[in-house]
């Protein structure tokens, strides 16, 4: 089953099916959390909650929807905690690895730690259009529609996070 045939199943109140739901994106949400600063146990509860949340507005869901788009936006408006959406986040110590290796460094190997560092850098409209598209692997279209803002905006954070990125990895503001 698909995660939205899944998603449709809960909605009519099949919850075994938010169970498969919850196997299938748990770490992807936690990864995503500890990218947006949350702690460990944060990201923990957090993912707890989203997935509450996911029951409790189970009729907000449109059929036919993507899910992960629907999802995300759930976990990011009703589950970080406040201070997230005025502050920039320290980086995670321990975040999950990202579902794809970013491919947009020059051609020298980026250490983890080193990489969440320079996310951590980055002003948070830029860092989570950039977590969205490369480490969640979101087209521009679900990006913006999970940040509220328009594709062709979407695709310039994300263009500007990857280039600010390269500076401060590439040790500067060249």
């Amino acid at each position: 089953m698909t995660d939205e045939d899944l998603m449709e199943a809960v909605r009519a109140g099949d919850f075994d099916a938010l169970g498969t739901l919850f196997e299938r994106h748990h770490r992807r949400v936690y990864g995503y959390l500890r990218g947006r600063g949350l702690s460990s146990a944060e990201s923990e509860d957090a993912v707890q909650e989203a997935f509450a949340r996911v029951l409790r507005y189970r009729k907000s869901y449109r059929p036919g929807a993507r899910f992960l788009p629907w999802f995300l936006t759930v976990v990011r408006r009703s589950t970080l905690p406040r201070r997230l959406r005025r502050e920039a986040p320290e980086p995670a110590g321990d975040a999950v690895e990202p579902a794809a290796e970013p491919d947009f460094f020059d051609h020298r190997r980026v250490e983890i730690g080193e990489l969440r560092r320079a996310i951590g850098e980055l002003p948070e409209s830029q860092r989570e259009a950039l977590l969205l598209s490369h480490f969640e692997e979101l087209s521009s279209e679900e990006t913006a529609e999970i940040l509220g803002i328009r594709p062709g905006t979407a695709r310039v954070r994300v263009h500007r996070a990857v280039e600010r990125l390269k500076q401060i990895l590439n040790g500067g503001d060249s």
